[in-house]
């Protein structure tokens, strides 16, 4: 089984990212490798281009075979106004959905300074994964006042929030 973490934020040094390496770190100890792709690697790619949905970029092409062609997907999510990020959906549009996404097994963790942790872009995302035929896993995180769970060095504080995502870490698994 193959597993790719989504930060889904182009924003460089993002909270979304620093969550997104813990994810990684704890996916390990539960013995999962997973890949890291942070949606930074979009930054100067050619992809809003009105051609984009006819040629793909060539590098565009080599981060979905790198990384969306995974078994399953943990997907961490950024509050943008009420939602997730517009690159999160430009970057699912802009793929080729129906080899890389539909079908695919993907968990949702949310990310915000305020009270809800995305819990509302959760629901948004959670329904778009549903139309693209996605298996959405049930036991979706919203991690709020992210700024707050963070030391300096990026690594999580809370020994709640670390137990909490080691158990969707493991009902993930069987999954």
């Amino acid at each position: 089984m193959t597993y790719t973490i989504i930060a889904s934020t182009n924003r460089p040094g993002s909270n979304t990212l620093k969550v997104a390496k813990q994810y990684q770190i704890l996916m390990r100890e539960a013995g999962i490798e997973a890949k890291l792709l942070s949606l930074e690697v979009l930054n100067g790619l050619p992809i809003i281009d009105a051609d984009m949905y006819d040629e793909q970029p060539a590098s565009l092409k080599a981060i979905q075979e790198e990384y969306l062609s995974a078994d399953k997907l943990v997907m961490i999510v950024p509050e943008y106004n009420g939602s997730a990020s517009g690159i999160t959906k430009l970057f699912i549009d802009a793929t080729d959905v129906k080899h890389y996404w539909n079908h695919k097994k993907i968990c949702l963790v949310g990310v915000a300074d305020g009270r809800g942790g995305n819990l509302r872009g959760l629901e948004h995302l959670s329904g778009l994964m549903l139309h693209m035929k996605m298996n959405v896993f049930h036991l979706r995180q919203p991690l709020a006042q992210i700024n707050k769970e963070l030391d300096e060095n990026g690594r999580f504080v809370n020994e709640g929030t670390i137990n909490m995502l080691r158990a969707q870490i493991e009902a993930y698994k069987a999954f």
